[in-house]
């Protein structure tokens, strides 16, 4: 295949994406605007790069330690800077991202040859990754295992627990929780 099919392959892939999108906005009511928070703009989600016609929308565990890290690098940051740093990458990017006013993203995407990048991810893969990362995976005594306690010393013996036993024919977890999100998949729920 030629270079120029190759493109055309992915302007199709692309189109039904958006397609895709559009229509999940729709049959959700996010296609007009209204007064509710629900229709605002979040613009303080959003990075603009202007030099490179870039506006991304930050979803967090949706790829996005892969494109802060780009767009990291679009900004002038060295790949071996962003390797050795301590500093966390949004506190890097957001100094050279502000956050946009609403006014301002409006603007940047009206412009012709603009990308905008959302990257979208099952809900259910977003809150077992970030529960992985943030309380299975919490530093002992940080403020992330101080809630993984809470929780387990609150939940442990809970209703919550009988009905998901039922909910994956599983018999009562003895666990803080991580074996239990990993084996309520969506496929034992169904």
């Amino acid at each position: 295949t030629t270079l120029a099919d190759q493109d055309n392959v992915v302007k199709i892939v692309m189109e039904d994406r958006i397609n895709i999108m559009k229509d999940a906005c729709r049959k959700h009511g996010l296609d007009t605007p209204g007064p509710d928070p629900l229709h605002q703009v979040k613009s303080w989600e959003y990075f603009i790069n202007w030099e490179h016609s870039l506006v991304w929308c930050n979803v967090f565990k949706s790829a996005s330690t892969s494109w802060m890290y780009i767009f990291n690098v679009l900004s002038g940051y060295s790949p071996n800077f962003l390797k050795k740093t301590r500093k966390i990458p949004l506190t890097l990017a957001r100094e050279k991202y502000p956050r946009p006013s609403v006014d301002q993203l409006k603007e940047v995407l009206k412009r012709p040859n603009v990308t905008g990048i959302i990257i979208a991810r099952n809900p259910f893969e977003r809150l077992v990754s970030a529960y992985k990362d943030k309380i299975f995976g919490a530093l002992p005594g940080s403020f992330h295992d101080k809630m993984r306690r809470k929780i387990t010393q609150e939940y442990r013996h809970s209703l919550f627990n009988t009905f998901w036993m039922k909910a994956v024919n599983k018999t009562p977890l003895k666990c803080t929780g991580h074996q239990f999100i990993a084996s309520a998949t969506p496929a034992r729920l169904t």
